[in-house]
């Protein structure tokens, strides 16, 4: 079944917030452990039920794996784009070094000459020999260090930009309030048309508080002329792509009827809850009451626990120090069998050596 006609069906079943996710589970995991003949065999109030759950579960599984495909995308596209970001640097080497020298010739022989006259025919005539080759490189390498990988990031994402606004057209985008304007900027993507390249900025209209300052110089720009601004749509929608990776990650954004990525409050116990069973679980475990007593007894354990791993490292096989670096091998330890030997013992009392 596709998810659209998934999400088609969800829309036409009742209600099922009532019903606690640890109660969610408990009714799915029967559900699959039926087959269609013990299905006709319940009630049919129960089969309805059951069906219902089964539904809502292949949906929420259905949005998890949708949104976990965008957000393996997007760091796809970022990684790659760093990795060409970084062999561009190492191939501006000598451009760099060239610069740098240049740099450290003029400073050097500035300090060895006292003449006005010297220095600026010194200056002079370096400009005359190599003064615009050395702008361009100048400029080429600000730019490229502005930019960084995201001109990348924009190429790349264009490429994928199809198979992403079709899973975001599908995803039910939620927030807590630190996103709320990043979330409402989904429209605005939306509503963008593949032909759009670059686009007048309305006032009041395109939202980019959520954009990063480097995002923001890139996708923004401004004509010399009129004193407009205008939008670079592919790299609004990277930019917002990938900012909408990071914010699901963190939990700061979230799926509405996900599981995985679904609003983490729906897990939590509310306060009136928590004070019932505070009494329980200060008895079962080992956990103080209070927030403070919790994080002081935490840092306590990590202390404790450092200490001993710092006391145990010149035995940890694997681990040392060279030249004050440290170097880390994989360890080799043999396998050793907690039940082989319990066995052997029990095949030679059932199984005795014949005699010939």
């Amino acid at each position: 079944v596709s998810f659209d006609a998934l999400d088609d069906l969800v829309t036409r079943l009742p209600s099922l917030s009532n019903i606690g996710p640890d109660r969610k589970e408990q009714l799915v995991s029967e559900a699959l452990a039926l087959d269609s003949w013990n299905m006709r065999r319940l009630s049919s109030a129960k089969r309805y039920m059951l069906a219902m759950i089964l539904i809502d579960y292949r949906w929420t599984e259905g949005l998890d794996q949708l949104t976990m495909l965008l957000v393996k995308t997007m760091q796809e596209i970022e990684s790659t784009a760093l990795r060409v970001y970084n062999a561009e640097v190492m191939k501006r080497g000598n451009e760099i070094k060239t610069l740098v020298s240049t740099l450290h010739d003029i400073l050097c022989y500035w300090s060895a000459t006292d003449g006005k006259n010297q220095r600026y025919e010194y200056l002079e005539s370096m400009f005359d020999l190599k003064g615009e080759d050395l702008i361009q490189a100048c400029q080429q390498h600000l730019t490229h260090h502005g930019e960084g990988h995201r001109p990348t990031v924009v190429a790349l994402f264009t490429q994928k930009r199809s198979m992403l606004i079709e899973i975001m057209k599908r995803l039910p985008l939620d927030s807590d309030a630190s996103c709320q304007s990043l979330v409402k900027f989904k429209q605005q993507i939306l509503a963008f048309k593949r032909k759009d390249s670059v686009i007048k900025m309305k006032p009041h209209v395109h939202d980019l508080s959520w954009a990063s300052r480097s995002w923001n110089d890139l996708a923004v720009t401004t004509d010399n002329l009129s004193y407009e601004q205008h939008l670079h749509v592919r790299t609004i929608e990277a930019a917002w792509f990938s900012t909408i990776k990071k914010s699901l990650k963190s939990y700061h954004c979230y799926i509405s009827g996900a599981r995985v990525y679904g609003n983490p409050d729906d897990y939590l116990v509310d306060w009136g809850q928590y004070d019932k069973l505070l009494p329980t679980i200060v008895e079962t475990t080992d956990l103080p009451a209070s927030g403070k007593e919790f994080v002081s007894q935490l840092k306590s354990e990590l202390k404790t626990h450092a200490k001993q791993i710092d006391e145990t490292f010149p035995s940890i096989e694997g681990a040392y120090f060279k030249n004050d670096e440290l170097i880390l091998k994989k360890a080799h330890k043999p396998y050793t069998s907690k039940t082989l030997a319990p066995l052997q013992a029990a095949i030679a009392e059932k199984m005795p050596k014949p005699s010939i």
